[in-house]
């Protein structure tokens, strides 16, 4: 079946030099930094999920099983992802030192290049640079997509989103221009998606096939050899890996048909029962607000009015994508705050066309009144008009989830930690106390103490209260710890601030 002829022609009647694009891109990147990156060592290790990868990250970087990860010395039956994203935390802790930064490093970069590579298949692919412009700021304004488990922790997601959109955008370039090269692109980005999060790596796979029919191109793929060495390597290497963890570690293909399979999708875990229109109503009321209203407008423009018909098909490509990422996570019984992730890039990239194609015809009608210069003005006027309110909400949200974790004493001891050491810098040797029973942080920030201070940290949760010993230095956080304490103890404070729940005391007598 031949290929169809794609119109590239610019709305606007003369083109931009070659290097409008690149400069756009690099004035883009102080909002990179301010809406993803910006103070994202200051917040603490999560306790959830985060701090579990943490511990596992810090284990694997001590005991050098890279297959096998590991939790309290013991291989890891509850998280059994798949281990690239800690692979790459641990090379980021080696390097950088054991920090908050430096372990988020890995989904720091994958969000960084998410922005860039939608940015750039707009550009260059659907033709409009300002399509790339809106997709980027829609995508860094959108809550959902910074927020817990997104850009701004160390956990899969957005590591899983940059290979999913990688995936995506490479098998749309293959169904329209037939190139080997993009289905090899696929297949490996879908590697890399389950070696990141296992089975959720191929969530887009149906839509891939459905899109392909919609293009009558899926009897096409059926008779494409490197469909099937694609799908063959794909398999074999993810195969080997968890074959290789079976035998090293027996029992961890049962964990993961418990975990990921049967258990996840078909029962409710850890009471995650909400009801199917959960994901729709969390993008409403906060996490792709206002973008949410934006994205049903957005396909009805480009359909409707957009003369480039490639554009009209990716369109119509997003609108699958995005249904049917939807039906799977709702359909399932566990459903998690996070889990809509994937989404946003492309979601992002259609509102971003819709926007980009409003700012070139304002753009068009300007150069013809005043020049090639009024029409850039006029197109950064629209952007600043559309985007300085989501821009401002976003940072605000932003601050203030941050002042939220650096005063949640379930959160705070790791700042702690690190105020002692500017402080403090004498003592050396302490407990921590939580009246937990679980708290994958803290078990971190006691190789993060050693390593990164020379402290010996020793962690003492709420069954271990009555080993704690009159002379010692404890960091207690919050006034249920603190009561705690102060019940069998008289106490000396070392260190407190009223900006912080925390204190550093020193247990001087039993009562």
């Amino acid at each position: 079946m031949p290929l169809p002829t794609i119109s590239t022609a610019p709305t606007s009647k003369t083109r931009q030099p070659a290097w409008v694009p690149y400069a756009v891109g690099v004035a883009l990147l102080p909002l990179v930094y301010l809406l993803l990156i910006d103070r994202v060592g200051s917040l603490p290790i999560y306790v959830w999920d985060e701090g579990r990868l943490a511990v596992n990250a810090a284990e694997m970087d001590q005991n050098g099983h890279w297959l096998v990860t590991y939790f309290l010395d013991q291989p890891d039956m509850w998280n059994t992802k798949p281990p690239l994203l800690i692979w790459l935390e641990v090379l980021s802790l080696r390097l950088f030192g054991y920090s908050e930064t430096a372990f988020r490093l890995p989904t720091i970069l994958a969000a960084v290049c998410t922005v860039g590579g939608i940015y750039t298949f707009c550009w260059r692919q659907l033709h409009s640079m300002w399509a790339g412009v809106c997709a980027a700021l829609v995508l860094m304004t959108t809550i959902g997509y910074n927020d817990m488990h997104g850009a701004r922790t160390g956990d899969y997601d957005t590591l899983l989103t940059l290979w999913v959109t990688m995936a995506a955008l490479s098998f749309f370039r293959y169904i329209e221009e037939g190139k080997r090269s993009f289905f090899i692109w696929t297949s490996i980005a879908l590697t890399l998606a389950v070696l990141t999060k296992g089975v959720a790596g191929l969530f887009w796979v149906p839509a891939f096939a459905l899109y392909a029919a919609t293009q009558k191109r899926f009897l096409w793929l059926l008779r494409r050899p490197e469909v099937y060495a694609g799908a063959v390597v794909t398999i074999m290497v993810v195969a080997g890996y968890y074959l290789a963890r079976e035998h090293y570690n027996p029992g961890y293909l049962k964990a993961v048909s418990e975990n990921e399979l049967g258990g996840r999708l078909l029962t409710t875990l850890e009471k995650h029962l909400y009801p199917w229109y959960w994901y729709l109503s969390n993008m409403y009321e906060e996490k792709f607000w206002p973008w949410v209203l934006a994205f049903p407008l957005a396909f009805l423009h480009i359909w409707r009015q957009d003369g480039d018909n490639k554009r009209k098909r990716f369109a119509l490509y997003v609108v699958i994508l995005v249904l049917v990422h939807l039906v799977v996570i709702s359909s399932a019984s566990t459903k998690l705050l996070w889990y809509d992730i994937p989404m946003y890039p492309v979601a992002a990239m259609l509102i971003g066309l819709s926007l980009g194609r409003l700012a070139e015809n304002l753009m068009a009608v300007q150069q013809q009144k005043e020049g090639a210069a009024g029409a850039r003005l006029a197109g950064a006027l629209f952007i600043l008009v559309v985007f300085a309110a989501p821009i401002t909400l976003t940072r605000a949200k932003s601050k203030m989830r941050q002042e939220y974790k650096r005063t949640d004493a379930f959160h705070a001891h790791g700042l702690q930690i690190r105020y002692m050491a500017e402080q403090l810098p004498q003592i050396t040797a302490y407990s921590v106390y939580t009246s937990t029973s679980y708290h994958a942080a803290i078990l971190f920030y006691k190789t993060a103490a050693q390593k990164r201070y020379g402290h010996t940290m020793t962690p003492k949760f709420s069954s271990q209260v009555e080993e704690l010993k009159a002379g010692e230095v404890v960091v207690v956080c919050g006034a249920e710890d603190k009561s705690m304490i102060n019940a069998r103890f008289e106490t000396e404070v070392l260190l407190s601030s009223e900006m912080s729940p925390c204190a550093t005391l020193r247990l001087t007598k039993r009562r």
